[in-house]
């Protein structure tokens, strides 16, 4: 609904609420995270494709880096963390990065 609703958001928490990769898909295919500097997926089961889902903001985020990204209790792996740490995503930067779980 986010996505199709045309929302460009720059904070976005959809903590435990289920949105799983096809939502995350639909969110990063209408644009709507291209704005983000905090991200909060916690408790959602994304998983490591999720991880891989979000490296494709490499190039695409308006914004100069993250001040909040919380993957936590999403079931990523340290092969989802490695994606994420070498795609260039958080070149710019990142203050809160919330692994738990």
């Amino acid at each position: 609904a986010l996505a199709a609703a045309g929302c460009r958001c720059e904070e976005l928490s959809l903590s435990f609420c289920g949105i799983g990769l096809e939502g995350l898909t639909a969110l990063l295919d209408a644009g709507a995270l291209a704005r983000a500097h905090a991200l909060n997926f916690s408790g959602d089961p994304l998983g490591d494709a999720g991880a891989l889902a979000l490296t494709r903001l490499v190039g695409v985020t308006e914004t100069d880096g993250f001040s909040c990204v919380d993957l936590g209790w999403t079931g990523l792996t340290a092969s989802g963390l490695e994606a994420l740490l070498t795609s260039g995503l958080f070149r710019a930067g990142v203050s809160h990065l919330a692994l738990r779980g």
